[in-house]
């Protein structure tokens, strides 16, 4: 089972990777159930790649459209979500052999769950570090509620059997916080190394269309902009290099 807690309905920056995962598990003949939510409606709950797939099943659940910056709602909104969730895979939890658990803030509500009323092996899918992030950059101000969800997050990686990382430094980061090196997996999933390759300046496409100069430093980033990013980035924070 995949739950997932962004559905393919909005726009994020993991479903692509959500996609291609299933993609692959079904061409390997590994039934997959996936339980996702719908939002926004923004496009279609079941991209086409997924219909109609031999071994695929799936279960919607609407949710309300939250503001990420409404801290309370998000969390209850998180809560009652994987308490519908689990009506949804309680019904087929005897077909269940793993659960792989989207990263979200409120993913320790259904590991909880998971672990008490499902008893299947569950991987953490982590693409944060939740909250550090959010404290870090000043969306969650108290320390004290800061070690309380932090402690919540404990609780999620002591229901997990594994915790994939995207990065030696959050795996570091999960080692310094006493999690068992064992139980990370590293898995780069930036890009395809094979693929990507560096362009020199005067044969970068990019650069010839938007006529940039080869004097000034330009970050150029595919993805979501979201709170946490250093939108006032300028050169004067780097060395030249």
């Amino acid at each position: 089972m995949y739950l997932a807690f962004e559905g393919f309905d909005t726009q994020n920056g993991t479903n692509h990777l959500a996609l291609t995962m299933i993609d692959e598990f079904l061409s390997s003949g590994i039934k997959t159930y996936l339980v996702t939510s719908h939002s926004l409606g923004l496009y279609e709950d079941i991209p086409a790649l997924l219909k109609d797939r031999d071994g695929f099943s799936y279960d919607i659940i609407r949710r309300p459209v939250v503001s990420k910056t409404n801290f309370i709602q998000r969390y209850w909104d998180g809560l009652t979500y994987s308490l519908r969730c689990m009506k949804a895979w309680k019904k087929k939890i005897r077909d269940i052999d793993v659960v792989i658990l989207q990263s979200t803030p409120t993913a320790f509500f259904s590991a909880i769950l998971l672990r008490w009323f499902g008893g299947k092996p569950i991987i953490y899918n982590c693409f944060d570090v939740f909250p550090d992030g959010a404290y870090a950059c000043g969306a969650i101000g108290s320390r004290l509620l800061y070690s309380i969800l932090r402690k919540m997050q404990h609780v999620l990686y002591n229901c997990c059997e594994r915790i994939v990382v995207i990065s030696s430094d959050m795996k570091r980061t999960f080692v310094n916080q006493g999690i068992p090196e064992d139980k990370l997996i590293e898995i780069r999933n930036w890009y395809d190394e094979k693929f990507v390759r560096p362009v020199e300046f005067s044969k970068n496409r990019f650069a010839q269309k938007y006529q940039l100069s080869d004097r000034n430093f330009y970050v150029q980033y595919a993805g979501n902009y979201g709170f946490t990013f250093d939108y006032k980035l300028s050169h004067a924070h780097f060395d030249g290099h």
